[in-house]
């Protein structure tokens, strides 16, 4: 769906989604385009600068 979009010249400054779809690929995706994310975080969740620049 992200790359749909970006197809369309579509060019979010911030993508929102729920706790979900915050797999680290996704989260990687939106970074490499250059777009940043928000989304609804549980409890257990974390995400950690260093996983993302893997």
């Amino acid at each position: 769906m992200l790359n749909k979009a970006e197809e369309h010249v579509f060019r979010p400054e911030f993508v929102l989604f729920e706790t979900w779809y915050s797999s680290m690929t996704n989260l990687k995706e939106i970074r490499k385009k250059g777009w940043h994310w928000l989304f609804t975080g549980g409890k257990k969740k974390r995400v950690s600068k260093e996983n993302l620049e893997e």
